[in-house]
């Protein structure tokens, strides 16, 4: 598909190495500094959530992987690991330093989101894992993706926009993270017969590749 392209396979790894590296730094920052201030813990229970979704479904399947040699455990491994980091930052903020956390300003509420996405999984989802338990677990995972920054923006806005380095890196890697993949679907879903026409137009794509972009 799209002879001499090939590469931007890689980007899906990239994407996912730009998460690991934003949740990392951030938790570097929380352990050094004993301070989980203007850290959202309702965003780092959604990266959780997405996160445990999206190891599950590519642990058993390949279906949503790339197939460059990235997609084989690479990807994985980053995922894991920023599923690790996410972990330790919503316990930081739940246990931890739970005296340095805002909780009065980290207001979003994201039982909506969770049943909504839920929800929405079961109805619209790609089909590259050719089973519809895993195809609507990682469509869970990127319906959830889709919301992840919103409780965090929203800290950042009601404190005034005054939030420390750290914090705003972890937000720019985040939007990184979801650039590369995008760039990834991009290239990938109108080669994909599953998910596009042999001809790869985009008025033409299946909802299960237009759900993905």
């Amino acid at each position: 598909w799209r002879e001499g392209w090939s590469y931007l396979s890689f980007s899906y790894f990239l994407g996912s190495s730009f998460e690991f590296m934003g949740l990392f730094f951030l938790a570097l920052k929380v352990h050094t500094t004993k301070s989980v201030a203007g850290i959202s813990a309702q965003s780092m229970a959604l990266f959780v959530i997405s996160l445990v979704a999206r190891v599950l479904t590519t642990i058993v399947y390949e279906g949503y992987l790339p197939v460059d040699r990235s997609g084989d455990r690479l990807v994985q491994i980053m995922d894991s690991g920023s599923l690790m980091c996410a972990m330790y930052l919503l316990y930081a903020a739940q246990k931890l330093f739970v005296h340095t956390y805002q909780e009065e300003d980290d207001t979003m509420p994201i039982g909506p989101i969770v049943a909504s996405s839920f929800f929405a999984s079961y109805f619209i989802r790609g089909v590259l894992n050719r089973n519809w338990i895993f195809d609507a677990i990682w469509a869970f995972s990127l319906d959830i993706e889709v919301f992840q920054l919103m409780p965090q923006l929203f800290m950042m806005m009601k404190i005034g926009g005054t939030v420390d380095t750290a914090t705003t890196h972890f937000v720019v890697n985040i939007v990184a993270s979801c650039f590369g993949r995008f760039i990834f679907w991009i290239w990938a879903i109108p080669g994909c017969k599953e998910l596009s026409t042999p001809e790869g137009y985009a008025w033409d794509m299946a909802l299960g590749g237009k759900f993905i972009l």
